[in-house]
């Protein structure tokens, strides 16, 4: 029985630990400035009468100073249909084009249902040695630079929203095991 308690002692320690380096890791992405050539704004819900929630307007929000700071030209907005029937990406790009981002410098991945599957789409728009700054919450960034580089993406970086809502504490946790899951899959 000690022998349980320190086992379930140590993995507990073990995921603080992780957890402390994934949300290090995000702030620091958060802090890079470099340069891009697209933006990819990764979704986050939509309520039932299509406005944005507080994460996804941040989100948006940041890829808006990205334009406004000329640091990219294009963007992509990947987002599926949540339960609430709502159109992630459709309702990202309308909110970028309503804030002065010209409707021909954005791209809608309305098939961005997971972090996977906006890396999968966008490898197959833009060649390797594009430039991407990947725009989610900073416990994201980790995990969402780790894919597009393991899709094939040299120069990725991170353009981050900081930890101000509750559920964030909940969420880095979460990124623990996806984080371990998507640093051991293969990419296709």
């Amino acid at each position: 029985m000690r022998f349980l308690k320190r086992l379930i002692g140590a993995l507990l320690v073990l995921f603080v630990l992780a957890m402390t380096g994934i949300g290090a890791a995000g702030y620091w992405y958060m802090q890079d400035e470099s340069q891009g050539d697209v933006a990819l704004i990764l979704g986050s819900k939509v309520n039932v009468d299509g406005s944005l929630s507080p994460q996804l307007q941040a989100r948006l929000d940041r890829a808006l100073r990205l334009h406004k700071n000329k640091r990219a030209t294009t963007f992509v907005v990947s987002g599926g249909v949540g339960i609430e029937g709502q159109d992630e990406a459709v309702i990202m790009a309308a909110y970028l084009v309503e804030n002065g981002i010209d409707r021909g410098s954005i791209v809608v991945d309305s098939n961005g249902i997971t972090t996977f599957a906006s890396a999968q789409y966008i490898s197959r728009l833009y060649p390797p040695r594009t430039r991407l700054i990947v725009v989610s919450q900073f416990f994201h960034l980790p995990r969402g630079i780790l894919i597009l580089k393991k899709t094939g993406f040299e120069h990725v970086s991170g353009a981050g929203v900081g930890f101000s809502f509750a559920r964030d504490i909940y969420s880095l946790a979460r990124e623990v095991p996806a984080f371990v899951v998507y640093a051991c899959c293969k990419v296709p």
